[in-house]
């Protein structure tokens, strides 16, 4: 469960806020950053100036349902093979929100096949949170019980240092992503 804590987190923070707080409207002619602020036949300011920061309510409404979700399923303890594969899974989430209208300083060299939509970026956060929110909440509930009952604050503490550790590796990876795909 400490593993799958540490990938969840690390996972978000690679691409969240870092990439996620560059993509633009498709109905967003900037080939700069920012977004352009009120686009004209775009449909007002929505999809210029108030595209970046909808996605910041989309993230934490959807990380909270997540964590509600978690009181919902699962409602024993899964294997930590389990939770691991569906920690692992959501790297799965990566490619596609780098293939959205990421607009940068530089060149984004990867290919924008998804920047021709507005719903696929909405779509790919929400999941993106939903599922942080979900594991997150998971691992820190169910990981301490995996161990006898004299060892479960420790336990717990260890879970936290996987939180943090997760975070900071998210947080450094985050400018590697950045970078990597930039000219």
């Amino acid at each position: 469960y400490r593993v799958s804590v540490f990938v969840t987190f690390a996972v978000t923070l690679a691409v969240f806020p870092a990439v996620t707080s560059s993509i633009c409207s498709a109905r967003n002619p900037a080939v700069i950053p920012p977004c352009a602020p009120d686009p004209p036949g775009a449909g007002g300011r929505f999809f210029g100036d108030l595209w970046v920061p909808s996605f910041f309510l989309v993230f934490n409404v959807m990380d909270f349902l997540g964590r509600c979700a978690a009181n919902v399923w699962p409602k024993a303890p899964l294997t930590g093979r389990t939770v691991a594969a569906m920690a692992f899974s959501r790297l799965a989430l990566l490619p596609p929100l780098l293939m959205c209208n990421v607009v940068t300083a530089r060149r984004w060299n990867l290919p924008r096949l998804l920047a021709s939509s507005d719903l696929a970026p909405a779509l790919l956060i929400s999941a993106l949170a939903f599922t942080n929110g979900h594991m997150g909440s998971t691992c820190m509930m169910f990981g301490p019980s995996l161990v006898p009952l004299g060892k479960r604050a420790e336990e717990g503490s260890k879970m936290s240092l996987a939180v943090i550790a997760g975070l900071a590796a998210g947080s450094a990876l985050s400018f590697g992503v950045s970078a990597a795909f930039q000219s």
